[in-house]
Formats: C-alpha cells, structure tokens, sequence
C-alpha cells in the first residue's frame, strides 16, 4: 500500500462546509466531504523483511482561506490490506484575516488543562485522540500540549500544573484539579466569567492560581493560550 483510502470533511469557523476546497488531487463536495482514492504497487521482497512505512502529506487549500494539511503516518503501513480506509476527520480552516471571537471557541466545550504558576493557562479540547483531525495546524499544538502533560505526570515537575477538565458554560466556570502528584485527590473549583472583548476574559473564582483578566495569545477550534494581564 502507498497510499489508502483517505477520507475527511471539510468546514469553516462556523462549521459550515466548504465546497469545491482542494485535498490532495480531489475537490471536496457539496458538503465538504473528500475521498482520497488508494494508490497500491507490486515489490518483491524477502522472507522477514519489515512492511515499507506509508507517510501522507496532502495539502488542504481553498482560495480566500488560511491552507493546512493532512499528515499521517504509518511506519509499517505498506503491508495495510486493500480497501484500508485512514479517517482524516473533519478539517476547520479559518478565511484570511478573519477575526475570531474568544468566545466562539470556549463555549460549551470540555477541555484539557494546565496552567502556569505566572498566569499562562493552556487547554485542548476533550476528546478522543483518534477524532483529532490529522492536520499540521492541529498535530503541532497537539504534541506541544501532550508533552507539556508528561512532563507534569512522569518527570513531577512543576512548571505546569495539570487540571484534568474546565468547561465554560453561559457565564459559569467549572474547573476540575487533581491536588497531588499521585492523581488520587481532586477537588472541583467553581466560578464565574465575562468576555471584555474578542481576545479578553475576565475570570473569577476561588483557584489559588487560576483568576483575573485573561487575553488570548492564540485559539483555534481545538486549542487555546491565554496569559493573565500583568496589570490586575
């Protein structure tokens, strides 16, 4: 197998789907869906020699929007069966200089947190890592994200902290926390927060840590940064 089957969808900021968007050598349809057909070749080889590893890099590009692309890799893949169908998942691409709000992507959305002792607070959405499209905008803050968590969970260094889940909700904050290195002991913290603006969130609750003005340093639909004002 040199390539498979690869399928996706792709939409806009507003999750509406966009048409006729390039994906490799196909254009997505009406509603955004691709599909990559599968590229197979014939290799004599010997007994016991390692399957050939499958890298996929396609570029995903509309005019009049921001370009991504869809990487994937199998290091054992060339000896995947035909008919082998790799999922991209739905693909978000934002149009060029389009103004994002804060609030667009924070709400009602469940994420994975850590936040720093000066103010840096970081969050990933929840959700299975298999559902995450396999896009270079999305892997790269992705793996930032994972190894900042694995330096808090198996090195137990305290540069980040780690919150297992926050959600903003209509106003109201929820933020859940393990209290000790071993992960045993959570508590749950709750509060209240405000937009001030498109990039600013004002926070209030009882976190020894996690309170005050925030302003986004970057946010997209799966990842946001906000640092706390130096100012409050």
């Amino acid at each position: 197998m040199a390539s498979p089957i690869i399928t996706g969808r792709v939409l806009d900021y507003h999750g509406n789907p966009i048409e006729h968007c390039q994906v490799g050598e196909v254009l997505t349809d009406k509603q955004g869906y691709f599909t990559i057909p599968e590229k197979r070749y014939h290799e004599f080889t010997f007994i016991g020699f390692e399957a050939p590893p499958v890298h996929i890099h396609l570029e995903v590009k509309k005019e009049g929007y921001e370009p991504d692309a869809i990487v994937m890799r199998n290091p054992f893949g060339g000896a995947d069966p035909k008919g082998t169908v790799w999922e991209a998942h739905d693909i978000y691409l934002k149009e060029i200089d389009q103004k994002i709000a804060l609030r667009d992507v924070l709400e009602n959305a469940e994420r994975q947190v850590v936040y720093t002792e000066d103010g840096q607070l970081m969050g990933f959405l929840c959700t299975d890592t298999g559902d995450i499209p396999s896009t270079l905008r999305v892997n790269d803050r992705w793996k930032m994200f994972d190894s900042i968590k694995e330096v808090v969970y198996y090195q137990q260094q305290r540069a980040y902290y780690v919150a297992t889940k926050m959600l903003f909700d209509k106003g109201e904050l929820c933020f859940l926390e393990y209290l000790d290195d071993q992960m045993t002991k959570d508590t749950t913290y709750y509060g209240r927060y405000e937009y001030l603006s498109d990039s600013i969130v004002q926070i209030e609750m009882n976190h020894p840590k996690i309170s005050g003005k925030y302003h986004a340093e970057d946010f997209d639909k799966y990842f946001f940064s906000l640092k706390k004002s130096t100012n409050d």
